[in-house]
């Protein structure tokens, strides 16, 4: 898995964008500062709570959406800013160009597995974008990492080269993945075609994601005015 620093590689930028073109998956490090890191995992405890409240821990349960925050930005503010974050925006424009729009932001805080009773979508191997376009990229996922990012607490794991496909890869080749590890502040990528599942947490307390998982994700579509 490619790691690049953005404060250190002047040349981050350009590597991230091969790396996602020929392997589908880069991790760019030095995004979030500490503050911006523990301020938006409170904003994301406050959301989780404001979404059980609003529909109900039960029905979040049937629908396995047990730590899922949909919208968050409908419930704080916080999360519209993480939309200017200038590393993300820089590989957005690079990969799909400065008429991108956004498709979606979601937040993940993964709770420990024996909380977690339902095998829900995210963890089977899946493409968040599965449409073949013959090279064209009409879509960029980008993970911004809020707690330590490993294989204890769910790591998401991925199979690099399974991008750019239009067949599903064969289920004993899905047998070898590769954990996307990575520390809080850092920020993942990865061209939406590659196939991911979202490990299992064994660890004692939630994992954040904000995907905004506890981890935030955004889903950028390439989008041209006419």
């Amino acid at each position: 898995m490619l790691l690049l620093s953005a404060k250190s590689d002047e040349h981050w930028l350009p590597k991230a964008r091969e790396a996602l073109r020929q392997v589908g998956c880069a991790v760019v490090t030095d995004v979030l500062a500490p503050g911006e890191v523990e301020r938006t995992r409170e904003a994301m405890y406050r959301t989780q709570e404001q979404i059980v409240a609003e529909v109900g821990e039960q029905r979040l349960l049937v629908a396995g959406e047990v730590g899922v925050l949909r919208i968050p930005a409908l419930f704080d503010p916080v999360f519209l800013e993480l939309l200017s974050v200038p590393e993300m925006l820089a590989i957005i424009d690079e990969m799909l160009g400065d008429t991108a729009i956004l498709h979606l932001q979601n937040g993940f805080i993964l709770p420990p597995r024996a909380g977690a009773t339902e095998k829900g979508f995210q963890h089977t191997f899946h493409r968040d974008f599965p449409r073949h376009l013959h090279g064209y990229v009409a879509s960029l996922n980008v993970m911004l990492v809020l707690d330590d990012f490993t294989e204890l607490n769910g790591g998401t794991l991925v199979v690099p080269g399974t991008h750019q496909r239009p067949e599903q890869p064969a289920a004993e080749y899905l047998e070898e993945p590769v954990g996307f590890h990575s520390v809080a502040g850092r920020l993942e990528r990865d061209v939406l075609l590659a196939e991911h599942v979202a490990g299992r947490s064994i660890a004692r307390r939630d994992e954040l994601l904000p995907h905004l998982a506890n981890r935030i994700g955004l889903q950028g579509t390439a989008h041209l005015d006419r």
